[in-house]
């Protein structure tokens, strides 16, 4: 009976301690990502949306950008997710643009319009670029975060160890 006790006591030490590092990390589950055990990234066909607890807070165009502002938001950077998910909104309607510019250009009969329609569209191209490069100041952001965060607890977990 003491090595089932023994048994059940380290098997509870484990939950517990998987409880508190899930709340500091992203883990892949099948198709989704559960994000420091508040946050849930589903892939949907246009893109990732995110979930915190059972509220849609957004749909994202990549992974990565949905992870981004899952960190943010977790260390309370507030106005920096608030800006990405803004400038994400762009840069879905940018690429909306894209599209119907590149259907002018393949559809229609009118060669003012298709010429128009290719200026605009490398002119979309290049502020998507633009977009794109400003979301991904928050994405090295939310790396350092989780860098500094990373080091912080095995700091924490190191001067345990030492007492």
């Amino acid at each position: 009976m003491h090595q089932a006790e023994a048994y059940k006591r380290l098997r509870t030490l484990a939950h517990e301690s998987l409880g508190q590092v899930r709340k500091n990390i992203i883990v892949k589950r099948k198709n989704d990502y559960l994000a420091f055990d508040r946050f849930r990234i589903v892939r949907s066909p246009d893109g990732f949306k995110v979930f915190n607890h059972a509220n849609e807070v957004h749909e994202f165009l990549s992974s990565q950008m949905a992870t981004t502002y899952c960190t943010l938001e977790k260390f309370h950077k507030k106005c920096e997710a608030h800006s990405l998910k803004r400038l994400d909104q762009i840069i879905q309607r940018r690429m909306f643009d894209l599209a119907v510019a590149e259907n002018t250009i393949h559809n229609s009969e009118d060669k003012e319009r298709r010429l128009t329609a290719a200026i605009r569209a490398q002119e979309t191209v290049l502020e998507i670029k633009a977009l794109k490069q400003d979301a991904n100041q928050y994405i090295k952001l939310a790396k350092y975060i989780q860098e500094k965060e990373l080091d912080n607890e095995i700091n924490r977990h190191s001067t345990k160890n030492r007492r």
